[in-house]
């Protein structure tokens, strides 16, 4: 094989036996007329983002809809311990799951499962395998097949493709190393063979399509595909390049060069549909399928980026180089930014011409909502929804036949969940809790003589923030910074989190607090309290949640719990008090 560029193709082979990849032929396994199916663009939050197709005509929510509405999230069905899910299939409505085969610390298979109802379809795992998704990355499934790994610490390392309809095992093949990174195009696998080769098998039957070395002096660093796009992270001595591969024959498209020294060597290069990213610690850059950069923005790595595209935008939520959280979507075809919003996107799904994202507001709103935004326009629209929770794993799945779908991790169960999307009832309040009118003013909840009386005289003055979500302003403000003339005196925030429909709604909104910060209960305070510490230079933030009745405000400073503690007991009594609360 010659050298081209960094990486060169060379002619396809023949694979032989399961046992034998370099010999005779595999038997031969009859290829449906390959269609590529609408699918996800991308994996769940170990690999990425779930994307789904729209949902169907006859449901609350419209498939040929471009205006964003708000929804009440009824729950239809709860899946427990069904596994943690990994791809979905639109064409079928089905969630793919990496499951135990017969409870907790069993052997793994994997398990599909209804988005309609949450029952199960079928459950494979090619005989006697403990099947391992660690190193298939990004979107795992082919046109027609998901592609899974052997756990390599139980059973020799291999690969597999399950078919999607069935779970009927195609193929299995052997593979040289423990952790040979797998990357999944339409109909195409590509794997790492060695640090310098790099081998894609046809997803139907197994089948080499062909093999690609990369230049001397230079290893294949990640790999990464969805649809018809393919691209190796190639690392050299003094230069290192994306470079976008030909799924067909393995032959270089095109190169991107990126600096050497970037910092993230693992997870950095992605696809989503049409559109590459790569990170490092200090920027983020989004191609298009030509490699053109359409995005190229300062990035901190609060959390990792949340990508998804379709054939003609690329949506990131990230947070900017001062932390802010942005949801940012850009044109592929003339790289110009269409919209942006000032969300802390956890999960991102998209549904035809909506994209819908499960974030939190403002602060100093606790409370996850669903978008429903216009890709066209930017226009949103917002659900109140607990359907998401707190733990690494949890995610929004798909939106699909006017349901929703999600995973949460609680304890020690896992739950697939299944909410229909129907039409509000009644009044829409302010980020789906009482209406706006009913939200009090955070500057009442402390006095600024009572501060003062605290720090020595010091003559604090009340600045209070305004709230919104979307277009919506609280007509009050939820936020209220207390700032003192002198650095020597803590600058202090009061603030109304939330105000409920009713107690039952707040009631369960603190237990999801509880949980979110592993915080604390505090006794005598309201009718709960719950007492946080976030850690930071060069003091930790103490925070003091309280709830009255339907209301939960807050109270925080730095470092000193004794004055959090008194000055959250003055504010309770005042926290409902006001605006009909």
């Amino acid at each position: 094989m010659g050298t081209m560029s960094v990486l060169s193709a060379g002619r396809p082979r023949a694979v032989a036996t399961a046992s034998d990849p370099e010999g005779s032929p595999l038997p031969r396994v009859p290829r449906p007329a390959r269609q590529a199916r609408r699918r996800t663009a991308g994996a769940l939050v170990i690999a990425g983002l779930l994307l789904a197709q729209a949902c169907s005509p006859g449901n609350d929510s419209d498939p040929d809809a471009t205006d964003p509405a708000s929804y009440t999230l009824t729950p239809r069905w709860d899946n427990i311990d069904p596994g943690l899910p990994l791809a979905y299939d639109t064409d079928s409505h089905t969630v793919l799951a990496w499951a135990e085969t017969n409870g907790r610390d069993s052997l793994r298979q994997i398990a599909a499962y209804d988005v309609r109802t949450g029952k199960r379809k079928w459950a494979n795992a090619p005989k006697g395998w403990d099947v391992n998704v660690d190193f298939v990355v990004g979107d795992r499934m082919s046109a027609e097949a998901l592609i899974i790994q052997s756990n390599y610490n139980e059973q020799p390392p291999a690969v597999a493709a399950l078919r999607l309809d069935d779970g009927k095992v195609l193929w299995q093949l052997p593979t040289p190393g423990r952790h040979s990174k797998t990357a999944v195009a339409a109909d195409v696998v590509v794997m790492e063979w060695s640090d310098t080769t790099l081998r894609a098998v046809d997803a139907a039957d197994g089948r080499t399509r062909w093999k690609t070395e990369v230049e001397a002096g230079c290893r294949a660093n990640e790999i990464a595909a969805d649809e018809d796009l393919i691209v190796v992270d190639v690392v050299c001595e003094k230069k290192r390049r994306i470079e976008s591969l030909d799924p067909q024959t393995g032959k270089p498209r095109w190169q991107h060069a990126v600096p050497p020294e970037s910092g993230f060597t693992s997870g950095n290069v992605a696809v989503n549909g049409a559109a590459v990213s790569f990170i490092d610690r200090e920027r983020l850059q989004i191609l298009d399928r030509s490699g053109k950069v359409v995005l190229d923005e300062p990035y901190r790595n609060v959390t990792g980026p949340r990508i998804a595209a379709t054939s003609d935008v690329a949506v990131a939520a990230y947070h900017d180089k001062d932390g802010k959280p942005t949801l940012t979507a850009v044109d592929l075809q003339d790289g110009k930014t269409r919209w942006s919003l000032p969300l802390d996107a956890s999960a991102l799904v998209l549904s035809g011409a909506l994209l819908y994202a499960v974030g939190r507001p403002a602060a100093p709103l606790p409370q996850l909502g669903l978008y429903a935004i216009s890709l066209a326009t930017g226009h949103a629209a917002h659900s109140r929804t607990s359907l998401v929770g707190e733990a690494a794993y949890d995610t929004l799945v798909a939106v699909d036949q006017g349901m929703v779908v999600s995973y949460e991790f609680v304890g020690p169960v896992q739950h697939i969940y299944g909410h229909r999307l129907d039409a509000p009832t009644g009044e829409v309040g302010f980020a789906g809790g009482a209406p706006a009118d009913a939200w009090p003013d955070s500057c009442s909840l402390l006095q600024t003589d009572e501060l003062a009386a605290m720090a020595s005289g010091a003559a604090y003055e009340a600045r209070p923030r305004q709230t919104s979500v979307l277009d919506v302003i609280l007509p009050r403000p939820a936020l209220c910074r207390y700032e003192p003339p002198t650095i020597e005196a803590p600058v202090v925030t009061a603030a109304v989190a939330w105000v409920g429909t009713d107690e039952a709604q707040s009631t369960d909104l603190m237990k999801r607090l509880r949980m979110r910060f592993a915080a604390k209960r505090v006794p005598v305070l309201g009718d709960e309290a719950i007492h946080v510490v976030h850690f930071g230079e060069p003091h930790p933030t103490i925070e003091i949640y309280f709830r009255v009745g339907r209301c939960i405000g807050s109270v925080s400073l730095l470092k000193d719990d004794a004055a959090a503690f008194k000055l959250a007991r003055l504010a309770a009594p005042r926290l409902c008090r006001s605006a009909g609360s």
